[in-house]
C-alpha cells in the first residue's frame, strides 16, 4: 500500500494541495494516518477517489451530491450486494454517457440534463439498497 503526503497526492491527481485540504474538510477524503510530524498521509483509495470526484464534477454533479454518493459508498463498502449494484450503475453510467455522445440530436444541455437525472436516480437507488440491506439485517436479528 502506497502512502502519500498532500503534495505527492496533489501532483499525482492533478489538483492543488488546497483542493486536497478542502476535500478533507468536507469529508470527501480521509487520511489513513499521520506521521510523527503530524503530516496527513493518504492511500491509493484517496487517489482513486480524487479521480472519481473529478469525473463526477465534469458530469456537473455538485460537491454535495458527490459527498452524498461517497458517504453511501463508504458505509456500504463491505456489502457484496451493494458492490454489485454499484458496479451495474457504473456500467449504466458509462453506457448512458456514450449514448449521449453518439446522439446528434442531443445538445450539450440535453446531455447534461440526462446525466444529472441519472446520477440523481443512481444516488437514490444506492440509498434504497442500503436501507433494504439494513432492514434485512434488522429482520434477521428479530
Amino acid at each position: 500500500m502506497s502512502l502519500y503526503r498532500i503534495g505527492e497526492l496533489s501532483r499525482l491527481a492533478g489538483v492543488s494541495p488546497r483542493t486536497i485540504d478542502y476535500y478533507t474538510r468536507l469529508g470527501l477524503l480521509v487520511p489513513v494516518r499521520r506521521t510523527s510530524g503530524s503530516h496527513r498521509l493518504y492511500d491509493d483509495e484517496a487517489l482513486h477517489r480524487l479521480g472519481t470526484i473529478r469525473t463526477l464534477q465534469r458530469q456537473k454533479m455538485t460537491l454535495e451530491e458527490i459527498r452524498a454518493q461517497v458517504c453511501i459508498e463508504q458505509e456500504t463498502a463491505d456489502w457484496s450486494g451493494f458492490k454489485e449494484l454499484s458496479a451495474r450503475l457504473d456500467q449504466l453510467n458509462r453506457e448512458l454517457t456514450a449514448l449521449c455522445k453518439e446522439r446528434p440530436w442531443a445538445n450539450g444541455a440535453q446531455r447534461s440534463a440526462a446525466l444529472k437525472t441519472f446520477h440523481g436516480l443512481a444516488a437514490k437507488a444506492l440509498a434504497m439498497a442500503q436501507t433494504l440491506l439494513l432492514l434485512a439485517g434488522e429482520i434477521q436479528n428479530l
